[in-house]
């Protein structure tokens, strides 16, 4: 049941119910409901939800977590500049995204023709066959924006950058050969 979202409908259906008797019982009781018998169980919401996540986010640290590593992540991207169609990382965190420029040094930026070929036909698709699932992003400029778990550390980050680097490596060779 908490798998599909569906605890969000027995909750629903169990505050129906109760603002069912509770109106009976304020109303003359129409339903001649005797409000000794009734025994209405709680029900999980949302709200439980959200504090059970804050509870961990707490006892597990994640912010400071995430203070103590977004410098070792921004620089293993950092390190991906070398490739000429990666113009700037930005980002704070562990939400950073790779700027993608078909010159670095003008920073000019891809046609719509060539963002589409780069983000739709080639990188999204080879970045999640060797298992990085991020986003290739071309409503501004063409980013890939990453957004890892909150406890990723040291190997995940060289993992995100191994699988990064020759894909970024391979796609700006094709570009090049395509001017």
């Amino acid at each position: 049941m908490h798998l599909t979202g569906d605890f969000h409908a027995v909750g629903a259906a169990n505050n129906w119910l109760a603002v069912r008797i509770d109106s009976s019982l304020l109303l003359d009781n129409p339903l001649d409901i005797d409000p000794d018998t009734i025994t209405l169980r709680r029900v999980v919401n949302m709200n439980d939800r959200a504090l059970r996540n804050i509870q961990v986010f707490e006892d597990e640290d994640l912010c400071g977590h995430v203070r103590a590593k977004e410098g070792e992540f921004r620089g293993m991207l950092e390190e991906l500049r070398d490739i000429p169609i990666v113009g700037d990382v930005r980002g704070a965190g562990f939400f950073h995204a790779l700027e993608l420029v078909k010159d670095r040094d003008t920073k000019e930026s891809f046609d719509d023709e060539e963002s589409e070929w780069l983000l739709r036909d080639f990188l999204s698709g080879e970045l999640y066959k060797n298992g990085l699932i991020c986003r290739a992003d071309d409503r501004g400029d063409p980013v890939i924006q990453l957004a890892p778990p909150l406890v990723c550390d040291t190997e995940q980050f060289e993992e995100i950058v191994g699988v990064l680097r020759p894909i970024l490596e391979e796609a700006s060779q094709i570009i090049e050969g395509r001017s």
